[in-house]
């Protein structure tokens, strides 16, 4: 139970300054996944789950995501027929230091 308690306040627990964001996090059994026949950096499965095609509208991979991993995903969500999704990047904008996040192209 204490390890669940200390999951739940990490995981449903976000910083004020992150309120824009407007996310929603999900927990589902695993058992209830789709294998994707992809692995993580470690080697381990990633594990996908279906949603609703209206839930996702975007996703933007953080600055040091591979241009394979990121077109390794895109594939997986076309086959599944997800298509009308905003691929994003974070780039580093060096002159002004700041970080900007912009579409993402093949």
């Amino acid at each position: 139970y204490k390890l669940f308690q200390g999951f739940k306040s990490i995981y449903f627990t976000k910083s004020i300054e992150w309120k824009y964001e407007a996310e929603y996090r999900v927990i589902r059994k695993l058992s209830e996944n789709t294998d994707s026949g992809v692995k993580d950096v470690n080697g381990f499965n990633i594990h996908l789950f279906p949603l609703p095609k209206d839930i996702l509208r975007g996703i933007i991979f953080g600055k040091n995501a591979s241009k394979r991993k990121i077109d390794s995903i895109v594939k997986i969500l076309n086959d599944m027929d997800y298509h009308d999704i905003a691929v994003q990047q974070i780039e580093l904008d060096e002159k002004n230091y700041l970080l900007k996040i912009s579409d993402y192209h093949k």
